[in-house]
């Protein structure tokens, strides 16, 4: 079996961006390299654990690390703009590259022939991903605070009060 693997190396900058309003956005990460942009599209709740995963990695991987990356191996020279639609992303620390390695498996909708994408980010890359990402679920619907689903703009049924309480969005 052909290993079908896109490695863009070290990335020039990684962004994450929503679009559209809240209940129906859309989210992604775009990374841009010296010969094109790579979109990996996440579902809000790859996002939300995109976030957590920053937050652990951040905090287990020594402050000085990550901040020159060493890349080893060469990166594909990608032309234009590369799309995918994420089925599991991955984030890891390699001490050799000294550099925070994502990982996007399962890809649906590539424009490219290609099973894994892998990327290589900065301790700066990671720092801007937490706050944008924070930022794009800050900007989403409340959440009710007896279960905790979404909540639209009209009154919202709340499983756990039995029906017996309907609870409206803040606003």
């Amino acid at each position: 079996m052909n290993d079908r693997r896109l490695n863009l190396g070290l990335v020039e900058s990684l962004t994450a961006e929503s679009f559209g309003e809240p209940g129906s956005r859309t989210f992604r990460l775009l990374a841009a390299t010296p010969s094109g942009e790579v979109g990996l599209w996440l579902e809000k709740e790859q996002l939300v654990a995109l976030s957590l995963a920053v937050k652990r990695i951040l905090e287990r991987v020594p402050d000085p690390q990550g901040m020159t990356p060493r890349p080893v191996t060469r990166a594909a020279e990608v032309s234009g703009e590369v799309r995918a639609k994420v089925g599991s992303l991955s984030l890891a620390f390699d001490r050799v590259q000294d550099a925070f390695v994502f990982e996007a498996t399962d890809l649906d909708e590539a424009t490219l022939d290609v099973q894994t994408l892998l990327l290589l980010a900065t301790r700066g890359h990671l720092s801007r991903i937490q706050e944008q990402v924070d930022e794009i679920i800050a900007g989403g619907r409340p959440r009710c605070v007896m279960c905790g689903r979404p909540m639209g703009p009209g009154p919202h049924f709340c499983p756990p009060s039995n029906g017996h309480a309907h609870v409206e969005a803040p606003g």
